[in-house]
C-alpha cells in the first residue's frame, strides 16, 4: 500500500512539473541566440552570391524580367529556413551579444559579419518577394532589417551603430522599391510604418548611447590594467601585437606610472563629456564642435591618450545623420503611395 501511494504521489508530482513551461518564455528570449542559431544555414557559397548582388545596378527594378542573373541566384541560393529564423529573432524585444566591454580593444565582436550578410540576405528575400507580387511579404522581410539594426543599436558600440545605420539606408532603399512598384498595401504599409516607429526617436542607432561603451573600452581598460611603475611602457608594447601602429604617440605614454596613466584617462574621459554635450546641439553648431573635438580643425586638446583612443565623433555624428536622413525618406516614400 505504501509503496503504491508513493507512486501515485511521484506520478502526480511529475505531472505538476510537466505543465510547467520549461525555459525561458518565448517572448523574453535573447534574439542573439536565435541570430546565430540562424546565421549557422549561411554557408560560404550562399555568402558569396549574396555578395555578388549588384544593389547600384539593379535601382527600384521589382519584376523578375528586370533583375539580373546575380540576384536571382542570390534568391535561390537562400534558404527561406533562415530568413523565417531572422524574422522572428528580429521580432523579440531582447537582443543581448554579451560584449565583454572590460576587455577594451581586446573585446570580442564575431556577430557584425555574419550580421552584416544576413540583412544583405532579407534584403534579397524581399525584393524576391516583391517581384513574385507579395508585397505583404516583401514589407515583413524590410522590418526584419530594421529589427536587426534596432537590436545592432544596443551593442553600445560604434562600430556596431555604423553598421545598424547602414541596415537602415538598405531598408529605406527596399520601402523606395516597394512603393515605387505599385503593390503597396495596406497591409504593407502598416507593417513598415510600426517598425519605423520602434526606433528611439532621440537616438535612433543608438550611438550617443555608445559613447558609454567607448568610455568603459578606453577610460575603464585603461585604469583597471596599467597600474604602477611602468604601466606606461607595458601601454606602449601592448599595441604591436594587436596590429595598431603606436610609433607616433609612444613617446606620450613611455615612463609614466599608472597615476599618470590615470590622469591621462581622466582627460579622455572629459573628452567624452565633451563630445556628449556637443552631440545635441543644433545640427551645424553640433558638427562644427564634433568637428574640433576629432582634431580636424586643431590639436586635440585632451591629451595624447584622447587623441589616440578618442574616436572620431564627427564620423559618428555623420552616421546618425545618415540613418536618420534614411528613416526620413522610407516613411516619405511610404506616404507618397496614396
Amino acid at each position: 500500500m505504501r509503496t503504491t501511494l508513493l507512486a501515485v504521489i511521484s506520478l502526480v508530482l511529475n505531472l505538476n512539473a510537466l505543465a510547467q513551461p520549461l525555459g525561458t518564455p518565448p517572448q523574453e528570449r535573447n534574439a542573439a541566440l536565435r541570430y546565430w542559431a540562424a546565421w549557422q544555414r549561411m554557408d560560404g557559397a550562399t555568402r558569396e552570391k549574396v555578395a555578388a548582388v549588384p544593389w547600384k545596378e539593379m535601382g527600384d527594378a521589382s519584376r523578375r524580367q528586370d533583375l539580373p542573373r546575380a540576384f536571382l541566384d542570390a534568391a535561390a541560393a537562400v534558404p527561406p529556413v533562415l530568413v523565417d529564423q531572422l524574422i522572428a529573432a528580429s521580432a523579440l524585444a531582447r537582443c543581448d551579444f554579451e560584449i565583454e566591454y572590460e576587455q577594451g580593444p581586446l573585446a570580442q565582436v564575431p556577430h557584425l559579419g555574419p550580421a552584416r550578410t544576413a540583412a544583405r540576405v532579407l534584403r534579397i528575400a524581399a525584393r524576391a518577394k516583391l517581384a513574385d507580387g507579395d508585397a505583404d511579404a516583401a514589407a515583413a522581410r524590410i522590418a526584419a532589417i530594421y529589427g536587426m539594426a534596432r537590436h545592432l543599436a544596443a551593442d553600445h558600440i560604434h562600430v556596431s551603430c555604423f553598421l545598424a545605420a547602414g541596415m537602415a539606408a538598405d531598408a529605406g532603399a527596399e520601402v523606395s522599391a516597394l512603393a515605387a512598384s505599385g503593390r503597396l498595401t495596406p497591409a504593407a504599409r502598416a507593417s513598415l510604418t510600426a517598425a519605423l516607429d520602434r526606433f528611439d526617436a532621440a537616438d535612433p542607432f543608438g550611438m550617443k548611447a555608445a559613447f558609454a561603451g567607448a568610455r568603459a573600452m578606453t577610460v575603464g581598460w585603461v585604469k583597471a590594467n596599467y597600474t604602477g611603475e611602468g604601466a606606461g611602457d607595458r601601454f606602449v608594447r601592448a599595441w604591436p601585437p594587436l596590429g595598431v601602429k603606436i610609433d607616433n604617440f609612444a613617446a606620450a605614454f613611455k615612463g609614466r606610472d599608472g597615476t599618470e596613466m590615470a590622469a591621462l584617462a581622466d582627460r579622455l574621459s572629459q573628452f567624452y563629456d565633451a563630445v556628449e554635450a556637443a552631440w545635441d546641439l543644433p545640427e551645424d553648431r553640433s558638427v562644427a564642435e564634433l568637428g574640433r573635438l576629432s582634431g580636424i580643425n586643431g590639436k586635440l586638446p585632451y591629451g595624447a591618450l584622447a587623441l589616440f583612443m578618442g574616436s572620431a565623433p564627427v564620423k559618428d555624428k555623420q552616421a546618425d545623420l545618415d540613418g536618420r536622413a534614411a528613416l526620413r525618406g522610407a516613411r516619405e516614400a511610404l506616404a507618397a503611395v496614396k
